[in-house]
């Protein structure tokens, strides 16, 4: 009796084989077309030991692809985490390592849930880590108004600490802002601006974000004025100057605007002629008189001798 159920059983057996590989194929061919895709962008963590740093440019992202059923959709991007992890290599190179996909949240409760990732794997190159205190270098651009002039800066902090890979801290001086415009200003100003990297591996620990105060003042000239016309004051009646006076020059320092706009008359060189009371020769000093804003340097001469003598 068994050998005929064996005999009916192994009769065409290929045809049974061949049919039960067919239902497998429509059954995974009904099973794929039955599951739902999702592609996203995740954030990609890259973990290497404390004295070494990335030095080369990568990605910063990967491609995920989450494959299953409907409730494919309940899970939320930050349940899904890509992380690489350099850690046991302690010297410098170039390396691969696998990214690795870690799930939470959501994603623990979907029941046949494939994921992959792109790329699977990653090649980066570590250096040792550098750290450096450094100053801060604003980087100006343009010049205040007419009359002015930037004569004091100060940035806050003065120094930042910059941690970047050895290759590229090799020969770095300092920190350069960026471009803050000068142009136009007449008056003392702080602005807030950012530090630039030199490279993209280079961080910034304590922030890259500087205080820079620029203090402005107007531009002081120095000028020398020629030809200048000396005036006798309070000379007695019946008496007077015998031959001419001869003419000054002065030397100012001001302001730009105030002495380009000094105007003939403004400045004068008189000689105080009351004390004198009779013919004769007389030396006498020479008063200057310039606005209150400007300071004398030099002036010539400083005193002058005048023949005086009966008038009519």
């Amino acid at each position: 009796m068994s050998n005929v159920i064996l005999d009916r059983m192994l009769n065409r057996w290929y045809i049974k084989v061949l049919s039960l590989l067919l239902a497998m194929v429509l059954f995974y061919f009904y099973r794929s077309s039955s599951m739902s895709e999702r592609v996203f962008s995740v954030p990609l963590e890259i973990h290497v030991d404390d004295s070494y740093v990335v030095a080369q440019d990568h990605i910063n992202n990967v491609r995920i692809f989450l494959r299953g059923g409907e409730e494919i959709y309940t899970v939320l991007e930050e349940d899904i985490s890509a992380v690489v992890d350099y850690r046991s290599h302690k010297q410098e190179g170039g390396f691969r390592e696998p990214i690795q996909i870690f799930k939470s949240g959501s994603a623990l409760s979907v029941s046949d849930l494939e994921i992959r990732v792109e790329p699977g794997d990653l090649v980066l190159y570590l250096e040792e880590k550098v750290e450096l205190s450094l100053p801060v270098e604003p980087s100006l651009k343009g010049f205040p108004s007419m009359g002015y002039e930037l004569t004091q800066f100060f940035t806050s902090p003065s120094s930042v600490t910059v941690i970047g890979p050895r290759s590229q801290m090799d020969g770095l001086k300092a920190i350069y802002t960026e471009t803050i415009n000068i142009s136009q200003k007449y008056e003392d100003f702080t602005v807030s601006t950012r530090l630039v990297k030199p490279s993209p591996q280079v961080l910034f620990p304590g922030g890259n974000v500087v205080e820079f105060r620029g203090v402005i003042h107007e531009a002081e000239l120095v000028k020398t004025l020629s030809n200048i016309p000396l005036a006798l004051v309070d000379l007695p009646p019946g008496l007077k100057l015998q031959g001419e006076l001869l003419k000054g020059s002065i030397t100012l320092q001001g302001a730009q605007l105030t002495l380009e706009a000094l105007e003939e008359g403004f400045i004068s060189f008189t000689l105080d002629c009351s004390s004198i009371s009779r013919p004769g020769s007389y030396t006498v000093p020479i008063r200057v008189n310039i606005p209150p804003d400007l300071s004398v340097l030099n002036y010539q001469p400083r005193n002058i001798t005048l023949e005086i003598v009966r008038g009519e």
